[in-house]
């Protein structure tokens, strides 16, 4: 999660349990504010919250129970931006994971790396894993990899917002 791509251990060699915990911190990522990719901490926090009160709402169809973060009230605009992000970036790194895949990365191999470059994390599981690198894998899988690194980093919103006519008009 510090995203130095730093590894002590070989975790490929772990259970495959470990990977899956290790790919929800992967797409996790930090907190607000900080330069690591990942969903971040915060929009977790929310969506949690979110989905808790939602189940509050069904329970009781004329309660208002409204989603506070530090005991202040998350509009339904930041909600609605929050869930957007979130539902975004599972999309992205499924729909990547499933094109390295037909690129002829295997299935743990495009999954870990399209998460690990999507959050900067560095190293991902397979032959990209803490004691392999990405030197193996096809050009084009270094492409699609690059493109996810750059989204990862800008944030999506933001790397997607670069692609439409509006914001290139004056």
């Amino acid at each position: 999660m510090t995203t130095t791509g730093f590894g002590t251990a070989d975790y490929v060699l772990w259970a495959p349990f470990t990977w899956i915990i290790l790919l929800i911190v992967m797409l996790t990522g930090a907190s607000a504010g900080s330069t690591s990719g990942g969903i971040k901490m915060i929009r977790i926090v929310i969506t949690i919250k979110a989905c808790f009160y939602e189940f509050k709402r069904i329970l009781h169809p004329q309660a208002i129970v409204p989603v506070r973060y530090n005991n202040l009230l998350v509009s339904e605009s930041i909600l609605n931006k929050v869930l957007g992000f979130l539902f975004l970036y599972l999309i992205v790194a499924l729909a990547g994971s499933l094109i390295l895949a037909a690129t002829g990365m295997n299935f743990e191999e495009s999954i870990g790396g399209m998460v690990s470059c999507l959050g900067g994390v560095g190293p991902g599981l397979g032959s990209v894993g803490p004691y392999g690198n990405y030197a193996a894998i096809s050009d084009s899988s270094k492409w699609i990899l690059s493109v996810a690194m750059l989204a990862g980093r800008l944030e999506l919103f933001t790397f997607f917002l670069i692609f439409t006519p509006t914001f290139w008009k004056k």
